[in-house]
């Protein structure tokens, strides 16, 4: 009587082994998908925004700043579809795309053996095609980091409203145009 409940317990355990092991596959597979599916789906703002001259149109000072906060929290890839699909690019679009090419920069370098990064950075500062322009545009600017270099950041008074203005500065709220600089 006691090997039967032994190997009742052992097939038993060995069942809700096997189980998990086969469930956890299409958990992870729908995991997964749902990852891509957002990072894929455009962002929809919760209020109705249009454009007009290449601004934003937003029809109160509520709509203009939940979109802001909306972007915020958003998915910056799923931003940047919405804004591709209303046609419009804002800074705070070209911003982050400097900041991924100049990850990929620092990571190609980083990646090269020791005696070529210690050359490397005896050399002048290699930069991406874009920052070159975002900085020549003036949408990107240079500021001291107190310790006798430099960083990049957006060229705006307001950071808060990148997601929200073209790269001229401008929205339209409340039937106004409102330019950042």
């Amino acid at each position: 009587m006691k090997n039967l409940i032994v190997f009742a317990m052992a097939a038993a355990a060995l069942t809700i082994f096997n189980g998990c092991q086969k469930s956890n596959e299409p958990i992870d597979q729908s995991v997964d998908a749902q990852l891509k599916e957002e990072v894929t789906m455009p962002y929809h703002p919760s209020y109705n925004v249009e454009v007009k001259d290449g601004m934003l149109v937003f029809e109160s000072k509520m709509a203009f700043d939940v979109t802001k906060l909306e972007i915020a929290a958003a998915n910056r890839k799923a931003v940047d579809l919405w804004e591709q699909s209303v046609g419009i690019k804002t800074p705070a679009s070209v911003f982050y795309a400097v900041v991924f090419a100049e990850d990929s920069v620092s990571n190609y370098y980083e990646g090269l053996p020791e005696d070529e990064q210690a050359y490397w950075r005896k050399q002048p500062e290699i930069h991406s095609e874009i920052y070159k322009k975002a900085l020549s545009e003036q949408i990107i600017r240079l500021l001291p980091d107190g310790e006798g270099g430099e960083y990049f950041d957006l060229n705006l008074y307001d950071n808060t409203v990148a997601s929200v203005v073209n790269l001229d500065g401008l929205v339209i709220v409340e039937g106004q145009i409102h330019q950042y600089t």
